[in-house]
């Protein structure tokens, strides 16, 4: 019975601890901090601490958005890409993500590239592509520097097959945990393996 108490004690304590980051960071939303807002969309988006809701998700990363939030603009522009929580606009998400990208969002340099590489919100350009996922790769970013590794594996727009150049932004990619798919690191292992 001694050990139940404890156990129940602790899991109370758990929830309260719980309550109280949610509380402040609802708060800290309500009065308009950009970060809390996108952190809040962030918790409604996988459903942490709170049942998943892409509608609530989507209105506090715009909030975070219209606030000039880099990383709330690149949120808000995947959801309208995707119509999560709103109506699917991949124009207005590619301007978002425009926004984003020109607020220092690394991510959002690749997801511009993304944008450009399949013509979804825009026409396709693979060189256009190719110099988003350059600006995203010099920014660090791991989706940046997997997506430019696959333009140089397999020669994409101006870019010649150069299997050594590919190599290093794989094993870049690779370096920052970037995993798009468990597929990705077979990639790698051949990259490493044949040394390309």
């Amino acid at each position: 019975m001694k050990y139940l108490l404890i156990i129940v004690s602790f899991f109370l304590m758990v929830t309260c601890v719980q309550a109280e980051i949610d509380y402040n960071l609802t708060n800290a939303a309500n009065r308009g901090d950009a970060e809390a807002q996108n952190a809040l969309g962030d918790c409604y988006r996988k459903g942490e601490g709170t049942s998943q809701d892409y509608n609530e998700a989507f209105k506090w990363y715009k909030k975070a958005a219209d606030q000039g939030h880099a990383i709330g603009q690149n949120n808000a522009a995947t959801c309208y890409m995707y119509g999560y929580g709103t109506d699917q606009d991949p124009v207005r998400g590619f301007n978002w993500y425009t926004k984003s990208a020109w607020n220092g969002c690394g991510l959002a340099w690749a997801n511009i590239g993304n944008c450009y590489f399949y013509g979804i919100g825009v026409k396709a350009d693979h060189n256009e592509a190719i110099k988003n996922y350059t600006k995203a790769a010099k920014m660090d970013n791991p989706k940046g520097e997997f997506n430019l590794g696959n333009c140089y594996l397999y020669g994409v727009g101006t870019i010649t097959v150069n299997k050594e150049e590919a190599n290093k932004w794989y094993m870049k990619a690779k370096a920052h945990k970037y995993v798009l798919n468990e597929g990705n690191f077979g990639l790698f292992d051949f990259a490493e393996e044949y040394n390309i």
